[in-house]
């Protein structure tokens, strides 16, 4: 009645099965200089400071996120994971180099103008100069954020 009985035999618990565990296919470098999502970053230098795994094939950097241009949808702090791609479509989110600074924005073309756009309406948008030097180092596949606190007041 209680559950209980004479056998020495231990119960057999069911056997609990966990779906394929996701393994990290390789480790990209973390470059040492932060994209901007804001007015830019300036590189001091820009060299792999560390590695992280990651479980996508396609990804080839990462890069830390300084600034609220593009916030709510990436965080200040946020680490970005980038695939290279030198011709994105209008909409992706690119990391790229623009007159000597770091940026990291939506992207968008038309016809023969290209627009850096931010997330958050309090930063213009940036027209691209076609005199000035610009770079996509690639598009933004994969956003981490690092949980923020809350802040309590009792009381």
């Amino acid at each position: 009645l209680l559950g209980e009985t004479n056998d020495p035999t231990p119960e057999k618990k069911p056997e609990v099965k966990l779906g394929p565990m996701k393994k990290p296919v390789k480790m990209v470098p973390v470059f040492s200089t932060s994209v901007s999502a804001g007015s830019g970053a300036f590189p001091d230098a820009f060299y792999p400071i560390d590695t992280v795994p990651i479980d996508r094939p396609d990804v080839k950097y990462a890069f830390k996120v300084e600034g609220k241009s593009m916030e709510p949808i990436i965080q200040d702090g946020s680490i970005v994971y980038v695939a290279p791609d030198p011709d994105p479509g209008n909409g992706e989110i690119v990391v790229c180099i623009y007159d000597g600074f770091f940026y990291v924005k939506y992207f968008y073309r038309e016809k023969d103008r290209i627009f850096l756009i931010s997330e958050n309406p309090e930063y213009v948008d940036i027209m691209v100069d076609p005199n000035e030097r610009f770079e996509i180092i690639g598009v933004v596949v994969e956003i981490r954020h690092t949980p923020k606190r809350k802040k309590i007041k009792k009381g």
